[in-house]
Formats: structure tokens, C-alpha cells, sequence
């Protein structure tokens, strides 16, 4: 069996009316889905994190964040992932983009949504305003362990 390697040298996919404000391309030879990490902050925890504050963890850690290529490329072999996404949110700190409000937004794949009161699994792309994210380790960042 050979190597996976991914590499994402095109740019990513960006909606309409937004900019890329930052993408972290992040080339792995020998791609293995089982060694992305689900990264929480321990301020989590605590409440809401204020994502700002999570970007500067990431960075002053030195996590090896991944971009929306993977979140892209994880959404068409959800075999590779499913089993760890029981309805969670990951999110892919590599892009941040600004949409056509001025807002920062970080991209993430989501395995849960709600209709009618009820929560069923449904994986779609979506982003989050940066400002806020959610509690008690529900929203990770998508971490690649060498």
C-alpha cells in the first residue's frame, strides 16, 4: 500500500463576497486520519471561549492546525472520521476568512444540526464567528499529531 500524501497547493474554496485572511498551507506525507487530534482548550471548560484567544493557544502552542482543504477533503471520505465526529463540531483553524460583513469566520465540519427539535447527524461545511465558540470541549480544533 503507498503513501497518501495530500497536499493543497490550489487555494481554498471561498465563498462568495469573502477573503481569505489567513491559510496555513500544510503539506503531510503519509496521511493518517487517526492522527488528527480533537484540540481543546482547558478555558473551554469554563465557559464560552472567545476565539481570538483560542487562535493565540493554537499559535503560542505551536499546533499544527489544519486548513479548510482537509475539513474539504474529510467531508468526501467521512469514513475516515465519523466515528470520532458524534455531533461535534471541528474546526479548522488553518483559514480564517473575512465574509462581506467584516467578520471573522473559521471553518469548520459539523455532524450535527437540529429540525424541529430534534438532533439527527447531518455533515455539512459551515463557518463560526470567531468572537465566540462553544463550551465544554464541543468545539476542537482539528490538530495533526506527527
Amino acid at each position: 500500500m503507498g503513501k497518501t500524501v495530500i497536499s493543497f497547493d490550489d487555494p481554498p474554496y471561498t465563498p462568495k463576497g469573502w477573503i481569505i485572511h489567513e491559510h496555513q498551507e500544510r503539506v503531510i506525507t503519509d496521511f493518517n486520519a487517526s492522527k488528527i487530534i480533537l484540540y481543546t482548550s482547558k478555558e473551554q471548560s469554563r465557559g464560552i471561549l472567545n476565539g481570538y484567544l483560542f487562535r493565540e493557544e493554537l499559535r503560542v502552542g505551536n499546533k499544527k492546525v489544519l486548513n479548510v482543504n482537509y475539513r474539504d477533503y474529510l467531508l468526501n471520505n467521512l469514513h475516515l472520521v465519523s466515528d470520532r465526529l458524534e455531533y461535534t463540531s471541528i474546526f479548522f483553524w488553518g483559514t480564517i476568512y473575512i465574509d462581506n460583513e467584516g467578520i471573522f469566520q473559521v471553518p469548520y465540519l459539523s455532524s450535527s444540526s437540529h429540525f424541529m427539535g430534534k438532533q439527527y447527524r447531518d455533515f455539512r461545511p459551515k463557518c463560526q464567528w470567531l468572537d465566540m465558540l462553544g463550551n465544554e470541549g464541543g468545539f476542537p480544533a482539528a490538530v495533526y499529531e506527527d
